[in-house]
């Protein structure tokens, strides 16, 4: 299942689906899918048609007058331990035959200063939902930017390829494939037709097409905004084996569909070899309109080279040193010409480099969080211009501080319908906490100046809150130990199953040998496309939230419950020796014996009875 504002791709490129609920519910079975690329909304396609009609009024051409060479950075994707991975030769043939393609059009693509690989077990199954964001801080930005993953989906959903839309946004200028699709001639083609504003054959983002090419024809302001591509019902009634479409459908006039099948642009995956002129005459449009908004925002260019850009120098690394703050990364810029830096992060002085922070050009520092920490480990890091030829600076080691501190759960994304809204916490007389939000950052609020003192023992009620839009269920845990995990025994209260009802709650009893203290509850939300229910508080998923509050458990007081001795057990109510952390109460007519060269503890001592000191005994009251 997958959410609504996919649909606009989702339905138009579903090799088999299997739709039972309405538009503005999810599609609940789906077994392939082709392009992840999402259309942009009706009013973003209208602006871009403005500017792209006043950008050709100083145009005598569509096409460019000669060959556009266009540079291509290459990532792939492979395990830590370097293996796997797309093979190199399969790589270059791919961008030979897609050349053949693009010829037409002026627009010719080549390997710009070989591949960069990245060893990373997170990356290598890459799921865009959630890993996009890590994934783009390789980007750099004097060329286009592909990346190969071993698998490739978007939430539950498999993908061969995703791409972008025109735009000035750095992070938009990339394209993520699917190693399996790279050689199949179409899917590599199809998505750089994205890249350079082209739509489905079968798009529905601005109206149904009509058939019909004469009187009350729309083929100008329909489907995929061109005339010379037959408007396409998509996708499934074809005979792969002679490539001629089968089906029956009408449009809404009654005339039957008859769809170019053999279309880089349809979702006829096994015969698309072509484009037409139109679409040429578009994509050389869409060049011109991403270089005018690359232009406008300086963020990215084409002018990958061969010349090495200078390594930073003095790298310097202050690790963070609790859980709340950043590490502080610093360099020397020795450059005038980069686009930009990465800050890199392994566990090996010579490998395994993860991009772990990206800033623009003639920044020399960054302040960031680490996305996973080292605690307590050495790590190793370094400095690279985000330049298609750029020499990294020296590795520098730093051993990072002890820490031990909650995880920071993985993205979620909670945009789309799949936010916690509100979270209520009651006692059996009072309401302890009520927290009305929106949708945290990468699906995650920290609400841990919000607190509830609560009595170990006790029962409470929880209410959770959501739009309503889609099957949620959602998991509660209590760090009862304070050793700052959610261990799978730390569940206070869990969904049966995914319900689509806007508000949800519970009850649970707090564990009654809580330590005393301040604590953290931790709620996660997660909708049925993406697993159900909650079962990790710290993993990626793909359309939920989580939401940390701070729970105060007071301390109880330790009484004795008979004369004894102070290291026995059985002297007391909880059957343990008071600590420092205990308020201690000796009740009449106890009286309780510290034994020979023994020392008592409390935080407080309430004495209603007796205490006796044999030698060399003592008893320390508070820290």
């Amino acid at each position: 299942m997958t959410h609504t504002y996919r649909l606009w791709y989702l339905l138009s490129g579903l090799l088999s689906v299997v739709v039972t609920t309405s538009l503005a519910q999810k599609v609940t079975q789906i077994t392939s899918e082709e392009c992840g690329t999402p259309t942009p909304s009706k009013e973003a396609i209208e602006t871009a048609e403005r500017a792209i009609v006043q950008l050709k009024q100083a145009m005598t051409n569509s096409i460019p007058p000669s060959v556009v060479n266009i540079p291509i950075k290459a990532h792939i994707i492979r395990r830590s331990n370097g293996t796997g991975g797309l093979n190199e030769a399969t790589l270059n043939a791919a961008i030979t035959a897609m050349n053949t393609n693009y010829q037409p059009v002026n627009l010719q693509f080549f390997l710009c200063n070989g591949v960069h690989y990245i060893d990373s077990d997170a990356l290598f199954d890459c799921d865009v939902d959630t890993e996009n964001a890590q994934l783009v801080l390789n980007n750099v930005n004097d060329a286009l930017n592909i990346y190969f993953a071993n698998t490739l989906t978007a939430g539950s959903s498999a993908l061969n390829g995703i791409a972008a839309f025109p735009s000035g946004v750095a992070s938009q200028n990339r394209i993520i494939l699917y190693n399996g699709a790279v050689s199949n001639g179409s899917t590599l083609p199809h998505e750089v037709g994205h890249y350079f504003n082209l739509y489905h054959t079968h798009e529905t983002a601005i109206a149904n097409e009509l058939v019909t090419r004469g009187s009350g024809a729309n083929c100008t302001s329909a489907g995929d905004l061109l005339c010379d591509t037959p408007a396409d019902p998509c996708c499934y009634f074809y005979n792969a084996s002679n490539c001629t479409y089968t089906g029956t459908a009408v449009d809404a006039n009654g005339q039957t569909y008859s769809p170019l099948i053999n279309n880089l642009m349809s979702y006829y995956t096994t015969c698309r070899t072509q484009f037409t002129s139109g679409q040429y005459n578009r994509m050389g449009d869409g060049y011109t309109y991403r270089l005018s908004l690359m232009q406008s925002s300086g963020a990215y260019v084409y002018n990958c080279s061969s010349v090495a850009i200078a390594a930073p120098t003095n790298v310097s690394v202050t690790p963070a040193t609790s859980c709340t703050s950043n590490s502080l990364i610093t360099w020397t810029d020795n450059s005038t010409n980069e686009n930009g830096f990465i800050v890199e992060r392994s566990t090996s002085p010579t490998t395994g480099f993860v991009a772990i922070a990206a800033v623009a050009a003639n920044t020399t520092s960054t302040s960031t969080t680490d996305p996973a920490p080292l605690a307590g480990l050495q790590a190793y890091y370094r400095v690279v211009a985000a330049n298609s030829k750029a020499a990294p600076s020296a590795t520098v080691a730093v051993t990072s501080a002890n820490l031990v501190c909650y995880c920071q759960p993985g993205a979620t994304n909670c945009s789309l319908g799949d936010q916690i809204s509100n979270f209520t916490l009651k006692s059996s007389t009072s309401t302890l906490i009520n927290n009305s939000s929106t949708c945290g950052a990468n699906g995650f609020s920290d609400f841990t100046a919000i607190s509830a003192t609560v009595t170990a023992g006790t029962a409470y009620t929880l209410v959770v809150t959501n739009p309503g839009q889609y099957p949620e269920g959602f998991t509660v845990w209590i760090d009862a130990n304070q050793d700052k995990t959610f261990d799978a025994s730390e569940i206070v209260f869990q969904s049966a199953t995914t319900t689509q009802q806007a508000v949800q709650q519970g009850t649970f009893v707090l564990p009654v040998d809580m330590l005393a203290g301040q604590t953290r509850l931790r709620i996660r939300q997660r909708d049925d496309s993406s697993g159900g229910v909650p079962t990790s508080p710290c993993a990626s998923y793909g359309y939920g939230e989580t939401e940390d509050y701070t729970l105060v458990i007071p301390a109880a007081a330790v009484a004795s419950t008979a004369s004894g001795n102070w290291s026995s057990g059985s002297t007391w109510a909880t059957n343990q020796v008071p600590t420092l952390t205990d308020d201690v109460t000796i009740n009449p007519p106890h009286t309780v014996t510290l034994p020979t060269g023994y020392t008592g503890k409390a935080k407080k001592l309430k004495l209603q009875g007796n205490v006796t000191f044999q030698t060399d005994s003592k008893l320390q009251i508070g820290q």
